[in-house]
């Protein structure tokens, strides 16, 4: 048996007891779903700026030294590097992109760096 709106439009199960329509939208979903999924990308949008804000503070504290900088621009070219080698797996493999926990672990890499 399949759920269906008021209206008749189907609706699916994702992540969790989250009830979307089949193209993934919330526009038909309760206030309680919204506000849950509003907190969810709030919460990983505090979490990317405190990783940012910790490697920034960690980078600048070293670099006040301009010979720190100049003995670790190693760490220019991974940072390059894997940005760009996350965006390309992210763009060639979206299916894996769009699944828990290996989405967190892209976005996570993809902030890191």
């Amino acid at each position: 048996q399949q759920n269906t709106y008021g209206n008749g439009t189907p609706m699916q199960h994702f992540d969790g007891d989250h009830e979307v329509d089949r193209d993934g939208s919330l526009k038909h979903a309760s206030g309680a779903i919204r506000r849950g999924f509003v907190r969810k990308v709030y919460g990983v949008l505090s979490m990317q700026l405190l990783v940012t804000f910790v490697v920034a503070s960690y980078v600048y504290a070293g670099g006040q030294n301009s010979g720190w900088l100049r003995s670790h621009e190693w760490l220019l070219w991974v940072s390059v590097f894997a940005t760009f080698a996350s965006i390309c797996v992210m763009s060639c493999c979206e299916q894996v992109a769009r699944t828990y926990p290996t989405n967190y672990i892209f976005l996570f890499v993809f902030t890191f760096f």
